[in-house]
């Protein structure tokens, strides 16, 4: 069995059983330091897995959606059983929490960005349907039209943002807008 040691661990002095230190193996290519180090000395693993220290209960995720469990030694919190398992360094733990961090700001804001679409269609969904209305009225109905003061293109009146800018759009009998009436043409059944 063997065990293996967090990224910012460089060496592990001796223990009782083994009295050399073992460190962090290097590429021989590169001179840097390997990404996993894999300890297989048999007196370091049993201090590392806590041999002689007091078992505790491991509560494990097992396939079926239940839990299992075991008795293990409490292992030492830099290392690990499997290469799976190797805890993270502050750092990578640090910069892992700012990624989760701007993850969920980036899920927040199109979440908000698609409450503010929703409800722009809603608030402009009394304007369209005066527009069905006057289509299923036999098509030729009159529709109030405004005037938007930002891109000057046109919307309907009832509407509460300009469907072409996103600005909000003053209420026409309130204020100083002008309105026009535009003729709605009939949709033909046959297209």
């Amino acid at each position: 069995m063997s065990v293996w040691a967090r990224a910012d661990l460089q060496s592990i002095s001796g223990v009782p059983g083994c009295p050399e230190s073992h460190s962090h193996p290097v590429d021989p290519r590169t001179g840097l330091p390997v990404h996993l180090w894999e300890l297989t000395c048999p007196a370091h693993e049993a201090r590392i897995c806590g041999q002689g220290k007091q078992k505790v209960m491991l509560w494990e995720r097992d396939g079926n959606g239940g839990f299992s469990q075991r008795w293990v030694a409490p292992m030492e919190p830099a290392w690990a059983r499997s290469a799976d398992e190797i805890p993270l360094t502050p750092d990578q733990l640090r910069a892992e929490t700012k990624r989760n961090s701007l993850t969920r700001r980036a899920e927040q804001a199109a979440l908000a960005e698609g409450i503010t679409n929703t409800r722009l269609a809603l608030e402009y969904r009394p304007a369209a349907k005066e527009i069905l209305r006057a289509r299923a009225l036999g098509g030729r109905g009159a529709v109030k039209m405004a005037t938007c003061h930002s891109c000057h293109s046109d919307y309907l009146v009832g509407a509460v943002y300009c469907p072409q800018c996103a600005v909000r759009v003053s209420v026409p009998e309130a204020a100083d807008v002008p309105v026009f009436v535009v003729d709605v043409p009939q949709v033909s059944q046959d297209a």
